[in-house]
């Protein structure tokens, strides 16, 4: 008995702070969103080498994205996951097969156009900020692309606000923590008005805070805008939050589904190298000390249902 104390004790401070964040599980999910069918994004048959190197990085890739969804692409460091970031947003064209964005097949003569429709968050806030400030910062993409200045103001100003960052206009970037540089970021990606956002590993580099900032931000947009998210990380807690995981591992498609199909994999996903979230280690344990639950839950808001139906039986 001495030695579950220690687990029921973590039990409850689990319960405590998952009811106070329970917006941290599949949003999508418990808002009741729902999205369109139609593929905004298509990956068939895509292979891609670097140059003077002899093998693939990808193989064989074929991904389908529809329009408002979160999608979440994970894998291990190499798994291929960043260079499939950098062919979507026209950073890179594929070696082989194609890759299909809201109608445009990715090619030389378009990539301005796609790219006009992927905007990209990158890891480092810190190699983002191109502005003294916080407007010129978001004002800077659109003066690329030659947007006129009263809309260019209308845009800045609607950008800044979606992202809660009204207040720091005139703001130095030294000034601004992690959290609200990607926000900043995120502000110029909108501006523009693409139709899907890529989150290259973007809340890696932040601290709790700051990525909370993040995924709420994008969560927001996602649902009042119809934003299409992908977001590419190695981080099983952060995927937890979208619609739809695909793992990478050794350049290829390991597995694809709801996070719930992907959590029943288990060890499987710790031996490509991946970490399982805290929810799910923590039920393995209970399992393991006898604990039966009627159905297998892989999110804290399940977990809480099922930990509080057992309360009731004792």
């Amino acid at each position: 008995m001495t030695d579950l104390c220690p687990l029921f004790f973590c039990l409850r401070i689990f319960m405590h702070n998952s009811r106070m964040r329970l917006d941290e599980t599949s949003q999508g999910e418990k808002r009741g969103v729902r999205f369109m069918t139609m593929p905004i994004l298509e990956v068939r048959n895509l292979f891609f080498r670097y140059e003077n190197q002899e093998e693939n990085v990808l193989r064989d890739i074929n991904i389908e994205v529809n329009q408002g969804e979160w999608t979440a692409i994970v894998g291990h460091n190499g798994s291929g996951k960043s260079t499939l970031a950098r062919i979507l947003n026209g950073l890179q064209l594929p070696t082989q097969g194609s890759v299909t964005v809201n109608g445009m097949v990715l090619s030389e003569d378009n990539l301005w156009d796609i790219r006009r429709q992927v905007g990209m968050v990158f890891q480092n806030p810190d190699n983002q900020f191109v502005g003294s400030t916080v407007e010129d910062d978001v004002a800077f993409g659109l003066e690329n692309i030659g947007v006129p200045r009263e809309e260019m103001v209308q845009r800045v100003e609607e950008g800044i606000d979606r992202v809660g960052m009204k207040s720091f206009l005139t703001q130095e970037p030294h000034q601004l923590s992690g959290g609200q540089k990607q926000r900043v970021a995120i502000a110029g990606v909108i501006a523009l008005r693409p139709a899907i956002i890529i989150l290259d590993e973007a809340t890696s580099m932040l601290d709790p805070i700051g990525r909370k900032e993040v995924l709420e931000t994008i969560e927001e947009l996602r649902t009042e805008m119809g934003v299409t998210v992908l977001s590419i990380t190695h981080d099983l807690e952060e995927a937890a939050r979208a619609d739809k995981i695909i793992v990478l591992n050794k350049g290829e498609v390991y597995a694809e589904g709801k996070p719930d199909d992907i959590f029943r994999l288990g060890e499987k996903l710790v031996k490509i190298g991946l970490d399982l979230p805290f929810t799910i280690t923590l039920v393995n344990k209970l399992k393991a000390l006898g604990i039966s639950f009627e159905t297998d839950p892989t999110t804290s808001e399940r977990l809480i249902e099922e930990l509080c139906k057992l309360q009731l039986k004792i």
